[in-house]
């Protein structure tokens, strides 16, 4: 994940800045059948109560021959994985596809070579899920599951012909099932107003059943893109377009060829967007490099508007051009197509999507496929690209220290990264602020002053749900133990240690930055673990509540602008 803010003429000199984000992410994965590890289930118990009080899930299996050294070698620290609890009959039960936190799983034993990998929940927060255990032995191995409160999402209303429980992690999936075909042994299957329960065992192994969603291909399944969106090229039936069929390498290949190159629309004629003269300097044309002339590049009619805003599609020229002829919304000068016919919403949904994705040459923006009505690759992360540094004489940009995210995931978290811009600023736009900026700004060259700003912008990668920038205004200083190190994120020296006073060894392409700290906002009391230098008084320092905030935002890209004074 990526943030970059600009600043113009006008913001504090020596910056340590905290930030707190909570991003989403989507991609894809696929499996074949060799990766299905069937289990038999020594003892599943299940009870359910309506106001959760007495709700729990326990699954244990032990002796599996399926457990072992092979089958644990994905590691669900950085691999996507699931767990489902399905039941079947007149009210069958479901969790539905619960994704896993990798950061709540751990190795066993040496992390080099695991013997296993530990999952520790919470009841409250992670599905109700508690623990989960692998392990494998030396020639046979085990695996317990345990969940319990009102958040643990399988609901008894009455007796369950069989249950199935799916657990998968990268591309492996491991299969048990209790019911009568697997000769299990039901001890309880009831359930009345006041709740329900199921008990059973069976020494049977079950076959892995179809889930669709879990991205892992099974029986009956065309394929399996592990995101339960039906309007993509894998539907939520797991029906899909065959790969032979894919036309178009990227989103923006198959808007060239469908909506640009598309003679209904007429984009390309000669009159228009289709010669070495064109209307507006615009030549769409895939052979004149359209993808360059459009993004970032300022519009003819109004250069304070660029043709395609990368993240932000009411700010993109372009769209607004193609929408107005569409939708009859107003723009500048003529509607777009001119000649041809009005885009399709399809379309028009396409083009507006694409964007907000970042406007990416080569990517996949998830949903495109349905809208130009094509067979494209499996979806891809979603970067914003960095916007150009401003000349140190109008502004300054400062980038947020990358992380993973894993798709179909969620995380919020804080961050630090530390920039000194002393000796850049403009001396006409400095402004004293001794003593508001104790651990960082006052010492050295322009000790005590800070710089005021007219506006700033933010852009940060589309699957990001927010982003809070606060100013670190503590008594630390970069140098404090209290940041937990530093290190690259990205560049040539990335995950090395650096020197938040060195801005050049991570490169132009990294950032120095603190490790990520996953919790609420920047609250040293949310954050795992605490984190931060300390107040004078020992407490830890808050910047959700200390550190000033400068800016943030809810979209992909945000524009903050002041009135003069």
């Amino acid at each position: 994940m990526r943030f970059f803010a600009g600043i113009g003429t006008d913001r504090f000199r020596r910056l340590l800045l905290a930030v707190c984000a909570l991003l989403i992410a989507a991609t894809a994965a696929s499996a074949n059948d060799d990766n299905h590890w069937p289990l038999s289930g020594n003892s599943l118990t299940m009870h359910y109560t309506p106001n959760g009080l007495g709700t729990s899930f326990k699954f244990v299996t032990t002796r599996q021959v399926n457990i072992n050294n092979t089958s644990i070698a994905h590691d669900p620290t950085v691999e996507r994985s699931t767990l489902l609890v399905r039941g079947a009959g007149t009210q069958p039960g479901n969790t539905g596809l619960i994704e896993l936190d990798p950061a709540r799983w751990t190795p066993i034993g040496d992390p080099a070579a695991p013997k296993g990998w530990q999952y520790k929940g919470d009841p409250y927060y992670t599905h109700g899920i508690t623990k989960i255990q692998m392990r494998a032995g030396s020639k046979e191995g085990s695996l317990k599951i345990m969940a319990k409160s009102q958040s643990w999402p399988f609901r008894i209303g009455a007796p369950q012909d069989s249950v199935d429980i799916v657990m998968t992690v990268g591309d492996y999936a491991f299969c048990a099932k209790f019911s009568a075909d697997r000769q299990a042994t039901f001890k309880a299957n009831q359930a009345d107003g006041s709740g329900g329960e199921v008990i059973a065992s069976t020494s049977l192994a079950g076959d892995c059943p179809q889930v669709c969603g879990n991205g892992v291909l099974e029986a009956g399944e065309e394929c399996d893109d592990g995101n339960l969106i039906d309007n993509d090229t894998c539907s939520n039936a797991c029906k899909g377009c065959d790969p032979s069929n894919i036309t178009y390498t990227s989103t923006y290949d198959g808007i060239q060829a469908l909506i640009f190159d598309n003679p209904a629309y007429d984009c390309n004629n000669a009159a228009c967007h289709g010669s070495d003269t064109p209307q507006g300097h615009l030549d769409l044309r895939a052979t004149s490099d359209s993808y360059s002339a459009l993004v970032g590049v300022p519009s003819f009619i109004n250069p304070s508007v660029q043709r395609v805003f990368a993240g932000n599609n009411d700010q993109s020229m372009l769209y607004e051009k193609l929408a107005a002829k569409t939708l009859g919304t107003s723009c500048p000068g003529s509607a777009m197509p001119q000649n041809g016919s009005a885009l399709t919403t399809e379309h028009l949904d396409a083009i507006k999507n694409w964007i907000r994705g970042g406007a990416p040459r080569d990517g996949v923006v998830e949903g495109t496929a349905a809208e130009l009505g094509s067979c494209l690759p499996p979806a891809t992360p979603l970067n914003i690209p960095q916007p150009p540094v401003p000349d140190p004489s109008v502004g300054t940009q400062f980038a947020m220290p990358g992380y993973l995210l894993r798709h179909q995931s969620e995380q919020e978290g804080c961050e630090a990264s530390y920039y000194d811009v002393s000796a850049t600023v403009p001396a006409e736009d400095l402004v004293d602020c001794t003593g508001v900026f104790p651990g960082t700004n006052d010492t050295g060259l322009n000790a005590g002053m800070c710089f005021s700003y007219r506006g700033n912008q933010l852009f940060q990668d589309a699957q990001t749900h927010h982003s809070i920038i606060h100013i670190y205004s503590g008594p630390g200083s970069a140098e404090d133990p209290g940041w937990d190190g530093w290190k690259c994120a990205g560049g040539p020296n990335d995950s090395q240690t650096c020197d938040p006073l060195d801005t050049s060894f991570c490169g132009t392409d990294g950032v120095c930055g603190s490790h990520f700290h996953l919790g609420v906002a920047c609250n040293p009391t949310q954050l795992e673990p605490h984190w931060g230098p300390l107040n004078p008084d020992g407490s830890s320092f808050d910047a959700a509540t200390q550190g000033p905030q400068f800016s943030g935002a809810q979209t992909s890209t945000a524009n903050f602008a002041y009135p003069d004074g």
